[in-house]
């Protein structure tokens, strides 16, 4: 678990950091204007309208961010993801990630846990990644 900042803290740092880094660079600069409803700084005060969830990886990584920072719990996250319409399956496995990774393994409701397809061969793997990075 993660919780060093709250995801809004994080979303804050993390946007300032990619506005300071990418405006310095005129060939990256012509990019920003992609990430104008992230990079506005009231991705948390945005109503659902707002939030577009296609499949563009701009519009999956603003919906995911928005969806965390609009929450309170890796449930309520995540539903909020899916109940979001359009690539859902996309837009809740990018949040899920994030979620995962800011409330924890202890986060995930255990119902969640318990009925996931192919639950063995998913720990499997993720034992053996453990193991292969912390070499």
């Amino acid at each position: 678990m993660l919780k060093l900042e709250s995801p809004q803290e994080a979303l804050t740092n993390g946007l300032t950091a990619f506005r300071d880094f990418y405006s310095r660079d005129p060939v990256w600069a012509v990019e920003l204007h992609h990430f104008q409803l992230l990079l506005a700084g009231d991705l948390v005060g945005r109503e659902e309208r707002d939030i577009d969830s296609g499949g563009y990886v701009v519009h999956t990584l603003t919906a995911s961010l928005w969806c965390l920072v609009r929450t309170g719990n890796y449930e309520e996250c995540v539903l909020k993801a899916v109940n979001l319409g359009e690539d859902t399956d996309t837009t809740s496995c990018v949040v899920g990630g994030l979620a995962g990774f800011y409330y924890g393994l202890e986060g995930i409701p255990s119902r969640w846990r318990e009925a996931m397809a192919r639950k063995q061969e998913v720990n499997d793997l993720f034992a053996r990644f453990v193991a292969l990075v912390t070499r």
